[in-house]
């Protein structure tokens, strides 16, 4: 198991999209069983779908730095998670269930998760989802990786969102801010975070007042 762990801001897309790159471009070249002309099979798996910014883009420079890195031709296969775009507790049998059709003769040679639902995924149903296999979960922040859940085959790389140093350069920029208002969804994901939010925040009470709002949908419709 590899854990890489990149404490970098947003901007820094592209130093966090060659380090998965790089990341995959070593588990490829690991592999071993068909001759060295046959394609590899990676499948991709997408936790919001595969219109989805900034996950896309992310995903799609990782695809073009494997393609520009890799000696061998790689096979591109695309799934996403319906649950996690729409909110959703509802089992993953069924996704689970879809998958292993689709590969029951040819499993992938590498799986890759894109974001926390997709880990998430992979995670619960490690042994159902092809063991052995090698996989890399990516574009995912290190708090939500199940570590005690990863296998030798598994290669995180991960990122840290430093919220405190974030409201810290807000109000040294902007020191008469006396309210900020955070919006945030009701998904498991964002429940999450606004976990990790309220626990983080709370040095800031007696500086600056927070409202949250949650699951604006109620009042909107």
């Amino acid at each position: 198991m590899r854990f890489w762990l990149a404490a970098l801001p947003r901007r820094f897309f592209c130093a966090r999209t060659f380090t998965a790159a790089l990341a995959v471009a070593l588990l490829l070249a690991t592999l071993k069983g068909q001759a060295d002309v046959a394609p590899k099979r990676v499948l991709m798996l997408h936790s919001f779908g595969l219109r989805f910014k900034p996950w896309t883009d992310y995903a799609e420079g990782i695809r073009s730095e494997i393609s520009r890195k890799s000696k061998t031709p790689v096979d591109y296969h695309d799934h996403s998670l319906l649950n996690a775009r729409l909110g959703a507790d509802n089992s993953d049998d069924p996704f689970v269930d879809y998958l292993d059709a689709v590969y029951a003769k040819i499993a992938p040679d590498l799986i890759i998760a894109f974001g926390a639902p997709a880990a998430s995924f992979v995670q619960q149903n490690r042994e159902r989802l092809f063991p052995g296999k090698p996989m890399l979960f990516t574009a995912i922040e290190g708090r939500r990786v199940q570590r005690d859940k990863l296998t030798e085959n598994d290669t995180v790389v991960a990122t840290h969102n430093d919220f405190a140093a974030a409201f810290e350069s807000l109000l040294h920029v902007l020191p008469d801010t006396k309210t900020i208002v955070i919006v945030n969804g009701v998904s498991p994901n964002e429940k999450f975070w606004e976990g990790e939010l309220r626990r983080e925040l709370a040095q800031f009470s007696n500086r600056v007042e927070l409202k949250w709002f949650t699951d604006l949908r109620s009042k909107l419709f």
